[in-house]
């Protein structure tokens, strides 16, 4: 692509509150937005590692490094996004800095031919029904929490859980929340040995539980899924079509979740999409705490034919004081429109983006 002008930022956006998982508490987010300039009209891509390699083995600092070194030239010589998957699928791993490419010329197509993103990666869903993730807490807290989510209206509650953290934190939220449609997020915290404590989960009616075990395990989640009740989701296990066909052979999931950058943008998304289908699997989306670029890729793959949960998407008031996107995303009634024209949910704030900046490089 012949861009005029290309910069990569490391921005960084204050948290509201500090968000926990299994693996730790964040409380800002150091992103990285891939930005590239034609016929006077910016376009963007984001990725959004944590700054140290507890999600995956990305940071920060290595998907800079990627993407200067390699993404940014594969987007330069790429023809199309179809190309610039073929240039980049030497570069082995670092899904979530190739996603920035991919997300920046998904956003460069859709302009130049005026239709929007979804359209593009055959989405079928006009509106993304929306649920929320709730960091590790106390079991006092928990409920005021959940509570707060419903009244705006979301339809689900995805609770982060580990070992200590689980049995009586699940049950709380049951006993409050009959009909609350709930799933468990374990971010990897157990192994097989935890089987009967998983085993108790089974009694509060969960709608899944997503990736218990080893973030690269696909064959153990296939042995856990015959001695447990609750639907089994993987998240960290999956990068790509064929690790779900994988999974699907020996029946590791039943349901996938689709984080966009995990999996290197949309257009491996698409893919998982068809094996899904393929393979009678539901998928969900997930998030990880994106700016409003980011989340717009969410927003758009909630248009896949086979989401059928609703997804990790919040209002942009949720996690930050300021969104770099304009208007800010905003969840109404547990949903968000997909985007019916090209581009994003929002218009990037470019003085807002610049407010947000602590480093910039042009190539």
């Amino acid at each position: 692509m012949d861009f005029e002008q290309i910069a990569l930022r490391h921005i960084r956006l204050e948290l509201r509150s500090p968000f926990e998982t299994s693996f730790g508490a964040i409380k800002e987010r150091n992103l990285l937005i891939f930005e590239a300039k034609k016929d006077g009209k910016w376009f963007y891509g984001e990725t959004s590692p944590l700054q140290k390699p507890l999600y995956n083995h990305e940071t920060t600092f290595t998907a800079e490094e990627i993407i200067s070194r390699y993404v940014i030239d594969a987007v330069k010589e790429a023809s199309s996004i179809e190309e610039y998957h073929e240039k980049i699928s030497s570069i082995k791993g670092h899904r979530l800095a190739k996603a920035s490419g991919d997300q920046l010329l998904h956003h460069f197509r859709s302009v130049k031919q005026g239709k929007p993103i979804s359209e593009l990666v055959g989405g079928t869903q006009s509106h993304a029904e929306c649920g929320i993730s709730i960091g590790l807490t106390s079991d006092d807290e928990i409920v005021e929490k959940v509570q707060k989510f419903v009244d705006k209206g979301y339809q689900r509650v995805k609770l982060k859980i580990k070992p200590g953290n689980d049995i009586e934190y699940v049950k709380t939220v049951r006993e409050k929340f009959p009909e609350l449609e709930i799933m468990a997020d374990a971010n990897s915290a157990y192994t097989l040995d935890d089987i009967d404590r998983l085993r108790k989960i089974d009694q509060y009616n969960l709608s899944m539980i997503e990736q218990p075990l080893g973030d690269r395990d696909i064959v153990n989640h296939g042995t856990l899924n015959e001695k447990i009740e609750t639907s089994i989701c993987l998240d960290e296990s999956i990068h790509s079509a064929e690790d779900v066909k994988r999974a699907a052979k020996i029946n590791a999931a039943d349901i996938i979740n689709l984080k966009p950058q995990r999996v290197s943008g949309l257009h491996e998304s698409r893919k998982i999409n068809k094996v899904c289908k393929e393979n009678s699997m539901e998928m969900w989306i997930g998030g990880l705490v994106e700016s409003g670029i980011g989340q717009s890729s969410a927003v758009i793959a909630s248009s896949l034919s086979e989401v059928s949960y609703p997804a990790d998407i919040a209002s942009s008031q949720k996690y930050f004081y300021h969104d770099i996107i304009q208007p800010e995303l905003e969840v109404t009634n547990g949903r968000v429109k997909v985007p019916e024209e090209p581009g994003f949910v929002g218009e990037v704030d470019r003085e807002r983006l610049e407010e947000k900046t602590v480093d910039r490089q042009e190539f």
